[in-house]
């Protein structure tokens, strides 16, 4: 097989790559056509009266498979005495000069990446060139952010939220991130959801329905003042829906309460458990007390605190289980499992999980923003809150959509001529190029077993030479 391999002289990479790179060069000259027209049209059917064009000039716009240099007319406005490219316009290409599709890469790969520095280079190794800065991704997710700010305030600013289900879901938690020429801040965020599902038919593991995130991406003085209308913008949220917030004893957490017709907040399990085994570590009643939690035993959990109080003699945890025990006289329900209460209120739990689904999606956020050592300026942080909003929630491709529109430009018949005659070529080139190194060719079909047959086949521009 080695032989064969060393006489073909040519591997799926190098045809691979050959592909590649001959897609790309057709791409680029189809797009710049395609973009020729297109300024054609827009010169035909522009209000001649308002419009004047004053020069031709060269822009480029960085794509999946290349930049794209072309010409287009700038146009006088006289109603706005501006100046105006008008096809740039239509397209949708901003200042940025970066395609839709790139910008979608581009954001994903910042997102996920621990820096814009490693998107870029992750884009450069992909594509074998550097395709954007990261300068340019950073402008990106600015942009990207102001977009998405801006479509959060409009729906928060008149919510009409339609759907309705049972019972909602809230979470929220917080985690401080690092700023720039300033104190650390905490991120406050909401996960609202409507239960539990497998992930597939006969799988254990579970997700979350219609999960959806609020980011304090505005550090908003009351959190749940946009948090709620947040979701308001979602869900005709009314006394019959019965919204349950989960969180850590935190204040601000349990106002949340306050912001709908009918709520319950529970303390968070996770955070209750670890709280109750850091408080009666070393003590004859910790497994006491972790068994009143599990089963929503508030006497129990009470008892075991008020004993393990005597036996400890640090004054420090003496004050915390103190302020436990407060908040558990304070609001003694919040420590039942949000399922046991459901139940008593003739709600079917079937299908109910123990939430604290917020530990794990704070810990996703926090990863990128503050666990790779960055420190962050506001806009910057606001941007980047926004655009993990939308990649969690698999929605941050939809907003390059409109990419589709150029590919219907394009008729059948034209697409399968392109394609053609990129695979003639890439064929012709390859193999012309290995020619002189190819010895295979030269040897008679009955010694080569009739291979050098079909190389020479594959060597000639038409095929159908023999």
């Amino acid at each position: 097989m080695n032989d064969v391999r060393q006489t073909i002289g040519i591997s799926f990479r190098e045809l691979e790559l050959g592909v590649f790179w001959k897609v790309r060069v057709a791409f680029i000259k189809v797009t710049q056509e395609v973009l020729k027209a297109l300024d054609e049209i827009v010169y035909e059917i522009r209000d001649r009266s308002r419009y004047v064009v004053k020069d031709i000039r060269k822009g480029t716009i960085a794509t999946l498979l290349g930049d794209v240099e072309y010409c287009r007319r700038y146009y006088f406005d006289k109603r706005t005495a501006a100046y105006v490219y008008l096809l740039d316009e239509a397209l949708g290409i901003g200042r940025g000069r970066v395609s839709p599709g790139l910008a979608v890469v581009a954001a994903i790969q910042a997102v996920i990446g621990p820096s814009y520095r490693a998107a870029r280079d992750s884009l450069k190794q992909l594509y074998g060139h550097q395709v954007v800065s990261h300068e340019t991704i950073r402008r990106l997710i600015l942009r990207l952010g102001e977009c998405l700010e801006e479509e959060e305030a409009g729906r928060r600013e008149e919510p009409q939220g339609k759907k309705r289900v049972p019972v909602l879901f809230v979470e929220a938690d917080g985690y401080w991130v690092s700023m720039q020429r300033k104190k650390d801040r905490e991120v406050r965020m909401m996960v609202s959801h409507e239960g539990w599902q497998p992930r597939t038919p006969k799988s254990d593991e579970y997700e979350l329905v219609n999960k959806s995130h609020y980011p304090d991406a505005e550090q908003a003085e009351d959190f749940w003042e946009n948090a709620s209308r947040h979701l308001y913008s979602l869900y005709d949220i009314d006394e019959e829906m019965l919204v349950v917030i989960n969180g850590d004893r935190a204040k601000w957490i349990r106002k949340g309460v306050g912001y709908f017709p009918n709520a319950i907040y529970q303390v968070d399990r996770y955070h209750l458990k670890r709280e109750v085994r850091d408080l009666l570590r070393d003590t004859r009643h910790l497994e006491e007390g972790l068994a009143a939690v599990d089963g929503s035993d508030v006497q129990g959990l009470t008892e075991a605190l008020r004993k393990a109080r005597m036996e400890v003699r640090d004054p420090v945890r003496v004050a915390k289980i103190d302020d436990l025990l407060s908040a558990i006289r304070e609001m003694p329900e919040a420590f039942r499992d949000c399922r046991v209460r459901l139940a008593e209120m003739g709600y079917d739990i079937r299908g109910m999980r123990g939430m604290g689904a917020t530990e794990s999606n704070v810990n996703k956020f926090s990863l990128r923003l503050k666990k790779r050592g960055q420190s962050w300026g506001p806009e910057g942080l606001k941007a980047m809150l926004h655009s993990m909003v939308k990649y969690f929630e698999d929605k941050l491709d939809r907003y390059a959509e409109h990419v589709s529109r150029l590919h219907n430009l394009l008729n059948d018949e034209k697409v399968a001529e392109t394609t053609k005659e990129i695979a003639s070529r890439v064929t012709t080139d390859i193999y012309e190029a290995k020619r002189g190194g190819m010895p295979l060719l030269g040897v008679a079909t009955s010694r080569s077993g009739g291979l050098s047959r079909v190389l020479r086949r594959l060597a000639l521009p038409d095929p159908a030479i023999t």
